[in-house]
Protein backbone atom coordinates (compact mmCIF):
# COMPACT_ATOMS: atom_id res chain seq x y z
CA UNK A 1 0.00 0.00 0.00
CA UNK A 2 3.45 2.42 0.80
CA UNK A 3 6.39 2.97 -1.36
CA UNK A 4 7.86 3.32 1.68
CA UNK A 5 7.78 3.19 5.72
CA UNK A 6 8.27 6.84 6.17
CA UNK A 7 5.56 7.08 3.98
CA UNK A 8 3.21 5.13 5.88
CA UNK A 9 4.45 6.52 9.17
CA UNK A 10 3.66 9.86 7.89
CA UNK A 11 -0.07 8.84 6.77
CA UNK A 12 -0.76 6.68 10.44
CA UNK A 13 0.76 9.78 12.29
CA UNK A 14 -1.59 12.27 10.06
CA UNK A 15 -4.56 9.65 10.52
CA UNK A 16 -4.29 9.76 14.58
CA UNK A 17 -4.13 13.48 14.35
CA UNK A 18 -7.30 13.99 12.48
CA UNK A 19 -9.49 11.27 14.13
CA UNK A 20 -8.42 12.91 17.52
CA UNK A 21 -9.21 16.08 16.41
CA UNK A 22 -12.41 14.92 14.63
CA UNK A 23 -13.30 13.26 18.11
CA UNK A 24 -12.26 16.76 19.80
CA UNK A 25 -13.76 18.86 17.89
CA UNK A 26 -17.48 17.36 19.05
CA UNK A 27 -16.56 18.05 22.66
CA UNK A 28 -15.44 21.43 21.79
CA UNK A 29 -18.86 21.99 20.62
CA UNK A 30 -20.51 21.13 23.77
CA UNK A 31 -18.25 23.60 24.97
CA UNK A 32 -16.13 20.60 27.09
CA UNK A 33 -12.98 21.25 28.84
CA UNK A 34 -11.19 19.09 26.55
CA UNK A 35 -11.15 19.70 23.10
CA UNK A 36 -9.25 19.19 19.31
CA UNK A 37 -6.18 20.17 20.59
CA UNK A 38 -6.10 17.88 23.20
CA UNK A 39 -8.02 14.78 21.85
CA UNK A 40 -5.76 15.32 18.77
CA UNK A 41 -2.56 15.02 21.36
CA UNK A 42 -3.73 12.23 23.08
CA UNK A 43 -4.37 10.24 19.82
CA UNK A 44 -0.74 11.77 18.27
CA UNK A 45 0.90 10.30 21.06
CA UNK A 46 -0.86 7.04 21.62
CA UNK A 47 0.20 6.51 17.75
CA UNK A 48 3.58 7.42 18.33
CA UNK A 49 3.91 5.60 21.33
CA UNK A 50 2.38 2.45 19.58
CA UNK A 51 4.82 3.10 16.64
CA UNK A 52 8.14 2.67 18.62
CA UNK A 53 6.69 -0.02 20.67
CA UNK A 54 6.38 -2.18 17.36
CA UNK A 55 9.01 -0.79 15.21
CA UNK A 56 11.39 -1.39 18.74
CA UNK A 57 10.29 -4.93 18.71
CA UNK A 58 11.02 -5.57 15.31
CA UNK A 59 14.55 -3.98 15.61
CA UNK A 60 15.56 -5.69 18.77
CA UNK A 61 13.80 -9.35 17.50
CA UNK A 62 16.11 -12.48 18.45
CA UNK A 63 18.66 -9.59 20.68
CA UNK A 64 16.58 -8.63 23.56
CA UNK A 65 13.28 -9.77 25.29
CA UNK A 66 10.94 -6.97 24.27
CA UNK A 67 7.13 -6.86 24.82
CA UNK A 68 5.42 -4.23 22.38
CA UNK A 69 2.32 -4.81 25.28
CA UNK A 70 3.96 -2.72 27.87
CA UNK A 71 3.96 0.16 26.29
CA UNK A 72 0.18 0.17 25.19
CA UNK A 73 -0.65 -0.76 28.57
CA UNK A 74 1.25 2.09 29.92
CA UNK A 75 -0.48 4.71 27.64
CA UNK A 76 -3.73 3.54 28.69
CA UNK A 77 -2.71 4.38 32.54
CA UNK A 78 -1.60 7.39 31.13
CA UNK A 79 -4.69 8.43 29.83
CA UNK A 80 -6.41 7.13 32.85
CA UNK A 81 -4.40 9.92 34.47
CA UNK A 82 -4.98 12.71 32.25
CA UNK A 83 -8.61 11.94 32.54
CA UNK A 84 -8.97 11.71 35.96
CA UNK A 85 -7.90 14.92 35.87
CA UNK A 86 -11.14 16.20 33.64
CA UNK A 87 -13.12 14.98 35.99
CA UNK A 88 -14.84 17.49 39.01
CA UNK A 89 -17.30 16.69 41.60
CA UNK A 90 -19.37 18.86 42.93
CA UNK A 91 -22.15 18.82 45.48
CA UNK A 92 -24.79 17.94 42.98
CA UNK A 93 -23.31 16.50 40.06
CA UNK A 94 -20.14 15.22 38.95
CA UNK A 95 -18.76 16.26 35.20
CA UNK A 96 -15.99 15.18 33.06
CA UNK A 97 -16.52 11.18 33.12
CA UNK A 98 -18.01 11.36 29.10
CA UNK A 99 -15.12 13.67 28.07
CA UNK A 100 -12.31 11.61 30.19
CA UNK A 101 -14.04 8.54 28.97
CA UNK A 102 -14.00 10.03 24.91
CA UNK A 103 -9.77 10.73 25.89
CA UNK A 104 -9.39 6.68 26.71
CA UNK A 105 -11.00 6.08 23.45
CA UNK A 106 -9.08 9.02 21.58
CA UNK A 107 -5.43 6.85 23.02
CA UNK A 108 -7.61 3.61 21.48
CA UNK A 109 -7.78 4.90 18.20
CA UNK A 110 -4.36 6.28 17.88
CA UNK A 111 -3.08 3.33 18.66
CA UNK A 112 -5.65 1.50 16.63
CA UNK A 113 -3.89 3.16 13.76
CA UNK A 114 -0.27 2.42 14.67
CA UNK A 115 -1.08 -1.30 14.35
CA UNK A 116 -2.60 -0.31 11.03
CA UNK A 117 -6.62 -1.25 11.89
CA UNK A 118 -7.66 1.82 9.78
CA UNK A 119 -10.60 1.08 9.04
CA UNK A 120 -11.68 0.09 12.83
CA UNK A 121 -9.78 3.43 13.84
CA UNK A 122 -11.59 5.34 11.50
CA UNK A 123 -14.95 3.20 12.18
CA UNK A 124 -14.69 3.72 16.49
CA UNK A 125 -13.81 7.50 15.79
CA UNK A 126 -16.75 7.90 14.01
CA UNK A 127 -19.26 5.48 16.11
CA UNK A 128 -17.79 7.99 19.14
CA UNK A 129 -18.98 11.30 17.66
CA UNK A 130 -22.33 9.53 16.48
CA UNK A 131 -22.85 8.12 20.25
CA UNK A 132 -21.43 11.52 21.90
CA UNK A 133 -24.24 13.21 19.72
CA UNK A 134 -27.31 10.84 20.04
CA UNK A 135 -26.54 11.39 23.72
CA UNK A 136 -27.14 15.40 23.53
CA UNK A 137 -29.97 14.53 21.39
CA UNK A 138 -31.52 12.56 23.57
CA UNK A 139 -31.19 14.51 26.74
CA UNK A 140 -32.31 17.03 24.63
CA UNK A 141 -35.86 15.10 24.06
CA UNK A 142 -36.28 13.94 27.34
CA UNK A 143 -36.18 17.36 28.59
CA UNK A 144 -38.58 18.30 26.10
CA UNK A 145 -41.01 15.83 27.08
CA UNK A 146 -40.26 16.59 30.57
CA UNK A 147 -41.16 20.10 30.33
CA UNK A 148 -44.35 19.45 28.26
CA UNK A 149 -45.52 17.00 30.89
CA UNK A 150 -44.72 19.61 33.75
CA UNK A 151 -47.29 21.85 31.49
CA UNK A 152 -50.29 19.74 31.35
CA UNK A 153 -53.08 19.16 33.19
CA UNK A 154 -53.55 15.56 33.47
CA UNK A 155 -57.31 16.02 31.73
CA UNK A 156 -57.96 13.80 28.59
Amino acid sequence: MFESLQTQLVFELLLAMLLGWLMGWERKQWKKPAGGRTFMLIALGSCLFSIISIEGAQALAGRALVDPTRIASNILTGIGFIGAGLILHTHEHVEGVTSAAALWVAAAVGMAVAFQLYFLSILVAVLTVVGLNLSYATRKIVSRVARHDEGSTGEI
